[in-house]
C-alpha cells in the first residue's frame, strides 16, 4: 500500500482530494461509570477505524468516518460499540503553515449504539462531534494521523432525528495512517491535473489548461505579448501595419514598411525611410539626404540648376565658366606683314 500511494502530491488538497485512513480507537465512555462499563478507556486491538475524506476547498474537507470497539462491562460482558459519523475538517495549514504537522478542527453529526448498546437501551442514538486532529505527513502521500472527538448526546437531538431511547455523551480517539490520493484539479479550471500542462494556474481546455490572457488563442507561456492579442507567427505579438514586424519591435508600427528599416517604410528603395528621405520617391543617397545627384557634383537634382553638367554649390550646381559662353563672343586678330 505504500508503494501504491507514495506519488508525487502535497498531502490532501486539491490535487489529491482524496485521503484515505485505516487505524484504531480508543473509547472512554462514561467517566463516572454510570452506564456499567469499565470507566477507563479501551482500546481496540484490532484495525477498528476507517475513514475517508474528500477535500473540497479552503482547507475544508467533508468527511465520513466508521469505527467499532468491544467494551467491557463490569458484569463481565462484552458490548459492541460502533459509530458512523459525518462531518467536515479544517486544515490550519490554511492558516499556519507548519511544515509535516498538520493540525485540523473536526465537527459533524453521527450514528452510535451496537447490539447490546453502550447504554441502558441497545437502540442506536444520535450525537454531535466536535474534535481536534494532527496529521503528520512522512512524504507528500502518507500520513500519520491522531484524532480526539468529543460526542455529545442530546435527548432533544435524538427525540427530533432518532429513537429519544437515551444514549451516552463520551470521548473517542483514534490513531492510523493516512492516505492521500487522486486526480485532482488544482488550479479548478475543469482540467484533471494529470492532463493540465499548467496545474498550478488556471487556463482553458483547450490549451490543455494553461492561460491566454489576451485570447488570442496561444498560451501565455508561449506568448511573446501576453497581455495583447496577437499572432501566432509572429509568437502572440500584434502587427497592427501587417508587415510581418510586431509593433513592440517596429520603429513604424503603423505604416506596413521592410525589416531592413526596423519595420519604417522606403518607397524608392533606396535604404533610407521615407521619415529621412528629402526625396522619398526618388531614388538617392545617404549624402544627399536620399536625393539623386545626376552629375555627381553634389547638388541634389532638385536644387541643381544644370542636374546635367557638374558645377559647385555656391553657383547652383552649374559650372562657373562654361565654354558655352565663348558662342557670345567674337575675337579678331590684327595680321601684321613683314617684308
Amino acid at each position: 500500500m505504500l508503494s501504491l500511494f507514495s506519488v508525487s502530491v502535497m498531502a490532501q488538497n486539491d490535487t489529491n482530494p482524496w485521503k484515505l485512513t485505516v487505524g484504531t480507537n480508543a473509547i472512554q465512555v462514561d467517566p463516572k461509570g454510570s452506564s456499567g462499563t469499565d470507566s477507563d478507556t479501551q482500546i481496540s486491538q484490532n484495525l477498528s477505524y476507517l475513514e475517508v475524506s474528500r477535500y473540497v476547498g479552503g482547507g475544508f474537507s467533508i468527511d465520513i468516518v466508521g469505527t467499532f470497539n468491544n467494551l467491557d462491562r463490569e458484569s463481565g460482558d462484552e458490548n459492541l460499540y460502533y459509530s458512523f459519523d459525518l462531518g467536515t475538517s479544517l486544515s490550519a495549514n490554511q492558516i499556519l503553515d507548519l511544515g509535516k504537522f498538520e493540525p485540523s478542527l473536526r465537527a459533524g453529526v453521527g450514528i452510535a449504539g451496537g447490539v447490546s448498546g453502550i447504554s441502558a437501551s441497545s437502540d442506536d442514538f444520535l450525537v454531535t462531534y466536535a474534535g481536534l486532529g494532527v496529521n503528520y505527513w512522512f512524504n507528500d502521500a502518507i500520513a500519520l494521523s491522531l484524532k480526539s472527538t468529543y460526542k455529545i448526546y442530546s435527548e432533544e437531538l435524538d427525540g427530533l432525528l432518532g429513537n429519544g431511547d437515551g444514549g451516552l455523551t463520551h470521548l473517542q480517539h483514534t490513531a492510523g495512517v493516512s492516505f492521500a490520493f487522486g486526480d485532482g484539479d488544482t488550479d479548478r479550471d475543469g482540467v484533471k491535473d494529470s492532463v493540465d500542462a499548467c496545474p498550478e494556474v488556471a487556463g482553458l481546455e483547450s490549451l490543455n489548461g494553461c492561460p491566454d490572457d489576451d485570447g488570442d488563442g496561444i498560451k501565455n507561456s508561449d506568448d511573446d505579448c501576453p497581455l495583447t492579442a496577437g499572432l501566432a507567427s509572429l509568437n502572440g505579438c500584434p502587427d497592427a501595419d501587417g508587415d510581418g514586424i510586431k509593433d513592440s519591435e517596429d520603429a513604424c508600427p503603423n505604416v506596413a514598411g521592410v525589416a531592413a528599416l526596423n519595420g519604417c517604410p522606403d518607397a524608392d528603395g533606396d535604404g533610407i525611410t521615407d521619415a529621412d528621405d528629402a526625396c522619398p520617391n526618388e531614388a538617392g543617397s545617404k549624402e544627399m539626404n536620399g536625393c539623386p545627384d545626376a552629375d555627381g557634383d553634389g547638388v541634389a537634382d532638385k536644387d541643381d540648376k544644370c542636374p546635367a553638367v557638374a558645377g559647385p554649390a555656391s553657383n547652383d550646381g552649374c559650372p562657373e565658366y562654361p565654354l558655352s559662353m565663348l558662342a557670345d563672343y567674337d575675337i579678331n586678330f590684327d595680321l601684321k606683314v613683314q617684308y
